[in-house]
């Protein structure tokens, strides 16, 4: 039992981590301000992780009133923090595209999906989580 107990608490601590480094590299993005938009140069450690699965942690950002969200943005930092209300960059948030309705939470959640880096669309965000699911 308590190498069971070990071995989750292993496993959920290293998804942790995990989500810690990707929002790292992530966030290593730098941008311009430029005709009106933020424009992101990514580096060759973000574009290796274009168009795979990856997983992170964060909270949500609602998009429209609900109690479950297809489309939201998902940040490194609590609302208080976030890009759109505090100092943070553009770089701490992802717009994610759930496969099925999330459940709107004030707490961090955990999401898995196809990364998709966006240069050209300034009426998005650099990043863009496709066929994402919540992690248990």
């Amino acid at each position: 039992m308590i190498i069971t107990f070990l071995l989750i608490f292993q496993l959920t601590f290293s998804i942790f981590e995990d989500t810690e480094k990707m929002w790292k590299v992530l966030m290593s993005v730098k941008y311009k301000y430029y005709k009106d938009a933020y424009v992101p140069q990514f580096t060759e450690d973000i574009k290796a992780y274009d168009g795979k699965i990856i997983t992170l942690k964060g909270y949500i950002y609602p998009l429209e009133e609900a109690s479950k969200h297809s489309i939201f943005m998902l940040s490194y930092y609590p609302v208080s923090m976030c890009f759109f209300c505090g100092g943070a960059g553009p770089e701490s948030v992802i717009e994610v595209n759930a496969k099925t309705p999330i459940a709107h939470s004030s707490k961090p959640i955990m999401v898995k999906g196809k990364l998709k880096l966006n240069k050209v669309d300034k009426e998005r965000v650099f990043y863009i989580l496709l066929s994402s699911e919540l992690v248990q």
